[in-house]
């Protein structure tokens, strides 16, 4: 092609994408590798969901978008499907709130098949005399294997009245490698 002159890649054409030198044929996705697939994106409730001071309670979050139905909104997780291990971008926030003026702290944890990533992966703690609009967040990339499921867990500590965490909301989509 010259410098001035063009092709009309919209007509007359049909079937496969060749690849460059012996590639894969593609018929969808990118050339790079497909789409961020599988992906979800959970919300919690508005209302709050109460919680236990001083513990860790699993955040209830609906599912709003999931590609591929791997969000269980009974047990409120995530599983990798088959043939789809690797790496995924995670992120999850949520707001705490208590009842009293006096908040301690507050946490945000993913848990991968049942147990917590510990401190490397801990979202901020606050310790502030209120909770009322603030968020504690977390984001991440998680190595996931075919089954691995994952779980938001938050933490609130609160020394007067009752607690808990509002807004939770959580997503990811698996990263083009």
């Amino acid at each position: 092609i010259g410098l001035n002159q063009s092709i009309n890649l919209a007509s007359n054409v049909t079937g496969t994408l060749p690849v460059a030198n012996g590639g894969t044929a593609l018929t969808s996705g990118f050339v790079n590798g497909g789409v961020n697939t599988p992906y979800w994106y959970a919300y919690g409730h508005a209302s709050g969901q109460a919680t236990t001071s001083s513990t860790f309670a699993k955040m209830q979050a609906t599912a709003v978008h999931d590609s591929g139905s791997n969000y269980d909104d009974t047990n409120y997780r995530f599983t990798v499907p088959s043939g789809q291990a690797g790496k995924y971008w995670v992120s999850c926030a949520t707001q705490p709130y208590n009842t009293s003026s006096v908040a301690d702290g507050a946490q945000i944890v993913p848990y991968v098949n049942g147990s917590g990533l510990g401190n490397t992966y801990n979202a901020s703690l606050y310790q502030i005399s209120n909770f009322r609009n603030h968020w504690i967040m977390w984001s991440g990339i998680l190595n996931l294997s075919v089954g691995d499921y994952v779980e938001i867990y938050a933490y609130t500590n609160f020394s007067s009245g009752a607690g808990g965490i509002a807004y939770g909301k959580w997503g990811g989509y698996k990263i083009i490698e």
